[in-house]
């Protein structure tokens, strides 16, 4: 297929949704973010299999009014997978708290290393680091017509988001580097760059011709 493109002069187009993910996967190469992963991994693990746990943990998020969810565990080539993980545990972080320290679970848990504080910080700052990708991979892969105009604008938006800034913590700083380090590598073709701009200028009439090329 490249070289039946190339004989007919068609500029192909990584897709871009596709490609948000693969940044968004570099994550996993960061140790400490792996580390801190597989700790959340483990809780949610033991919280789905277990049946006391389940029934403990369904009380505590009807004591604290939380929504009724099961927690959600990330597989690498599952798309935003991590990110829905982080985001269960935050939101169901005050129920995983009062279960681990039922009497019925207390001992059981011990096995599992406690979460602290500093894990749900890391969650707050991942989810909020994170979740502009998220949507943008979204928005470019759910609409019915998607448009190579939409790509620039987007890349200058996680740009900007993912710039590290003085007030970053060691660990959002490795967030924001590693995604945009592997981000702004992309789409630098100068053929590529020309063509896209061109997609951004010439408003949706055109950018639905030329989306064919692109995934």
């Amino acid at each position: 297929m490249d070289v039946a493109l190339k004989n007919l002069k068609f500029l192909k187009v990584g897709c871009f949704a596709h490609t948000l993910n693969l940044s968004a996967q570099k994550v996993y190469s960061i140790s400490a973010i792996t580390n801190w992963c597989a700790r959340l991994r483990a809780i949610g693990v033991w919280l789905k299999r277990s049946s006391m746990a389940k029934t403990v943990l369904r009380e505590k998020q009807q004591l604290l009014n939380l929504p009724e969810h099961n927690m959600i565990l990330d597989v690498r080539t599952r798309w935003n997978s991590l990110f829905l993980m982080v985001e269960r545990f935050l939101e169901q972080y005050p129920a995983i708290q009062a279960a681990s320290l039922d009497q019925r679970l207390r001992k059981p848990m011990e096995k599992l290393e406690r979460l602290t504080d500093d894990d749900f910080q890391k969650a707050e700052d991942f989810v909020k680091i994170m979740k502009l990708l998220y949507t943008s991979t979204l928005c470019v892969s759910s609409e019915k017509s998607p448009t190579c105009g939409q790509i620039l604008p987007i890349l200058t938006k996680l740009k900007a988001h993912f710039t590290v800034a003085e007030e970053d913590t060691l660990f959002t700083s490795a967030l924001k580097e590693k995604v945009w380090g592997d981000l702004e590598k992309q789409y630098q073709d100068e053929d590529i760059q020309n063509f896209l701009q061109e997609a951004t200028l010439n408003g949706p009439s055109l950018q639905r011709q030329t989306w064919m090329c692109c995934c």
